[in-house]
């Protein structure tokens, strides 16, 4: 063929000296032309729908062309990877035989005879359908063929067909019009709500422009009593139609019993299963960018952990009544994940949550219950306006109306503790993931520390590794306060290395944690977690840290219970005393805001305990007065363990008091005094924290001066030679504040200096 119409496809079968290319192709192709003129254009068209009729019968995409010339057709099979030629002849032989037709043999095409390529050996020509006379060609129901629309691509892969017997339904082309039938079944033409159900699902499949789709709605519609002019306009005013996919008419179909096919590969088809599914599912992103979906209402689950795989698996499973592939419950996970990634970050909450005047606390059982306290009680309240996730928190019963003095009796906590407590415990549900004190349970040997500490993360806030050990690395914090609305640690020996990170996750500055060492990515958390903590009494470490510790001071119990009864008794209970807890926590919002608040560290921390404290009976007052006595008696106690420090203090107070007094020594002198006369008191401190020389003693001096003034009035200077000046400027008698803020500048220092 020649001219601009004149395209060809090399089916390289091969030639003599290249074997492997001549014994396979990817290409089969059934030439219908009549060369003698000898057919007509009919009896062409009858030999195509024969064959055309075979390949759709089993299941062979193909596609069909009116040929360039507009005198002969085409019909192209192309499959994925090449094929011998001895397999496609045997093939087209087959196809043909069935067609009661048979593949040219040679010579001149005669009736009843097709011509197949590839043919014998050696490079051939066959005309690409791009001319202007060629066109699409398809197979309409009846048998005849028609035209379409003009060719957009050759190319439909067949991959090849297990054996086996073929479903009774299979077609060559899907039937919209039967499609239509069968899925209309399921909406009640009376009932007006489904109008718009039925329209819905239609544009979603076929576009709300399809006048095919309209016109079949409307005249559906028209059925009913309930019509009545102008109702056709409802068309265009139907939304929503995002609930539904392509694939949701098809499927409704299929449910009400259409056989034929459907207009998707398997791929596709697999894409919009996963979209169907999640049609009915919200999905959100949180405040730190981790993505969730509700598959039953109130639960969220996070899309990246395998909960959300199995829970998606078993639904699609309900929905479809067939198990789903694994790639089309990945298919969901990846499409959620691209969903959330676009949607605005939202605020999810972990077991508590605060809108308004109104708490919600999440009980994470099978309903998701939802308690919503304020002042005038507590309540379920499903309908709350918030989300939670569950973290790794355990369901908690149903609360039930309880008396707080049975908790209090059970509890063994010093009495005055007892209001720091509760306090604590109201902070932690009023004040969600905002600022709350590091609790310590404090007592002697005996005293049940690990068992208070149970039953008090039991009541508040019950979860997976309650009585965990203290985090190892900051990682270990975050992924831990990620999942935990209140954190605890059991048999804590030291603080030291997390002091800094703890302070931050007490009251605020942010967590940061990489991902993964493979992507680079960090997760970031911003939010605060009040924490309890059980053990030996970390308070001897960083002043920034023990401004954040409430001592809750344990005393031995008046009898001991074994494991099993204690565990018996406290469960027969926990109800109760989670209910008496809310109802504490319903009378501290109704009286907070009377309280003016007096510190501006903790602040809602110490007007709920100034609240507390006048409902268990104290003076107004006493919590402010006991809480500035409790931190100013930790702060000397960090201070007493400084040896330098303690130096001082114990070796100027063997001079004249009165102001104005001066005494200056050099740094030899006094590291030689403190040597001398350090036994009595080396029993207070560490000996690895004296200094082992003059020049080491230097700094740590500068470091104490400014609270040696504070708390006892000596003035600390440098002479013109070097020596350290001392004098008495002022007769103090040093305040909580004055005391934390200049031992503050103090451990600054020092810990600047040892590099740390």
């Amino acid at each position: 063929m020649r001219g601009e119409n004149c395209r060809a496809i090399w089916l390289n079968v091969g030639t003599e000296s290249d074997p492997d290319a001549r014994e396979h192709t990817r290409f089969m192709i059934f030439d219908f032309d009549d060369h003698n003129e000898r057919m007509s254009i009919e009896t062409i068209h009858e030999h195509v729908a024969r064959v055309a009729s075979v390949l759709a019968e089993i299941d062979i995409p193909y596609r069909m062309f009116l040929s360039g010339s507009g005198h002969g057709m085409h019909i192209w099979v192309t499959f994925d990877s090449p094929k011998r030629v001895d397999v496609m002849k045997e093939l087209a032989d087959h196809i043909l035989k069935k067609a009661n037709l048979e593949r040219k043999p040679g010579g001149e095409l005669a009736d009843g005879f097709v011509e197949v390529l590839p043919k014998g050996i050696g490079k051939q020509v066959c005309a690409l359908p791009f001319g202007r006379k060629s066109y699409r060609m398809a197979l309409a129901d009846d048998g005849s063929i028609y035209e379409t629309v003009p060719q957009d691509t050759i190319v439909d892969h067949y991959a090849g067909k297990k054996r086996g017997r073929k479903p009774a339904e299979a077609s060559g082309e899907e039937n919209r019009v039967d499609a239509f039938e069968a899925f209309i079944k399921r909406y009640d033409a009376d009932n007006r709500s489904d109008w718009g159900a039925a329209g819905i699902c239609l544009q979603a499949a076929f576009g709300k422009e399809s006048d095919w789709a309209r016109e079949r709605w409307l005249k559906w519609s028209q059925t009913s009593p309930e019509y009545q002019q102008g109702d056709d306009a409802e068309w265009d005013r139907l939304t929503s139609a995002s609930k539904y996919t392509p694939l949701s008419f098809w499927r409704i179909a299929q449910a009400n019993g259409y056989k034929g096919k459907i207009p998707f590969t398997a791929t596709e088809k697999r894409k919009l299963l996963a979209l169907d599914f999640l049609t009915d599912v919200r999905i959100i992103r949180d405040q730190s960018n981790v993505a969730y979906a509700e598959l039953k209402p109130r639960d969220w689950v996070r899309i990246e952990d395998a909960e959300f795989r199995n829970a998606t698996a078993l639904g699609m499973l309900r929905a479809y009544q067939k198990m789903p592939a694994e790639q089309d419950v990945k298919s969901a996970q990846m499409i959620a994940l691209a969903e959330a990634a676009e949607a605005s970050p939202e605020k999810v909450d972990l077991r508590f949550a605060r809108v308004g005047g109104k708490r919600y606390v999440f009980l994470a059982d099978r309903d998701c219950t939802i308690i919503e306290i304020d002042d005038a009680g507590w309540r379920v309240n499903n309908d709350a306006p918030v989300q939670f996730r569950k973290g790794v928190g355990l369901p908690m019963s149903m609360p039930e109306q309880g008396d707080l003095s049975d908790l209090i009796e059970f509890l063994n906590v010093d009495e005055d503790s007892m209001v720091f407590l509760l306090a604590w415990m109201v902070t932690a549900i009023i004040n969600p993931g905002e600022q709350c004190p590091i609790a310590i349970l404090d007592g002697s040997a005996g005293s049940a520390k690990s068992s208070t500490l149970s039953t008090l993360i039991e009541i508040v806030d019950p979860k997976v590794g309650a009585l965990g050990g203290e985090p190892k690395s900051e990682d270990d914090l975050v992924t831990s306060s990620y999942q935990s609305a209140v954190m605890s640690f059991d048999n804590v020996t030291t603080l030291a290395s997390m002091s800094d990170a703890l302070c931050r996750l007490s009251t605020g500055g942010g967590l940061t944690k990489r991902k993964l060492y493979s992507d680079g990515g960090v997760f970031a958390l911003d939010a605060m977690r009040p924490l309890m903590i059980a053990g030996l009494d970390p308070t001897f470490y960083k002043q920034d840290l023990i401004e954040r510790i409430v001592r809750v001071t344990l005393t031995r119990p008046k009898s001991y219970m074994d494991e099993d009864e204690f565990r018996a008794y406290r469960k027969s209970h926990i109800a109760q005393w989670r209910g008496a807890l809310y109802s504490l926590v319903s009378a501290v919002l109704r009286d907070v805001h009377a309280i003016k608040q007096s510190s501006s560290r903790f602040g809602v921390f110490s007007r709920v305990g100034e609240c507390v404290a006048r409902l268990l009976g104290r003076d107004e007052g006493w919590f402010g007065q006991r809480y500035a006595a409790m931190r100013l008696e930790m702060a000397s106690e960090a201070a007493a363990a400084d040896s330098v420090y303690v130096f001082l203090t114990d070796f100027l107070a063997g001079f004249d008091q009165a102001i104005g007094t001066l005494r200056s020594f050099s740094a030899t002198e006094l590291f030689l005094e403190m040597k001398s006369g350090f036994g009595d008191l080396a029993q207070t401190v560490s000996p690895k924290d004296i200094p082992g020389n003059a020049r080491a003693i230097s700094p740590r001096i500068v470091q104490a001066g400014g609270l040696i003034e504070k708390t006892h009035g000596w003035r600390v200077s440098r002479g013109r030679n070097r020596q350290f000046v001392f004098e008495k400027v002022a007769d103090v008698e040093a305040s909580i504040e004055d005391v934390l803020a200049a031992y503050r500048e103090h451990m600054s220092k020092t810990l600047d200096q040892a590099g740390i």
